[in-house]
């Protein structure tokens, strides 16, 4: 967590726990659908790379 999530994160525990577990539920919810999104774009791109070669063999 970086140190803007997590000072909001220390500042809301101390006024509102509830909602300061809502947060971090938030928080890493994002950071999953992040790391997901990068994955996804890496296979998109090996797609890519694979129809370009292969369109390539096709026309030699």
């Amino acid at each position: 967590m970086n140190s803007k999530h997590a000072e909001r994160w220390e500042e809301l525990h101390q006024k509102n726990p509830r909602l300061a577990m809502e947060y971090l539920r938030i928080y890493f919810t994002m950071e999953l659908a992040q790391k997901h999104f990068n994955s996804f774009k890496r296979e998109c791109n090996d797609w890519l790379d694979n129809i370009y070669k292969d369109g390539l063999k096709e026309n030699e």
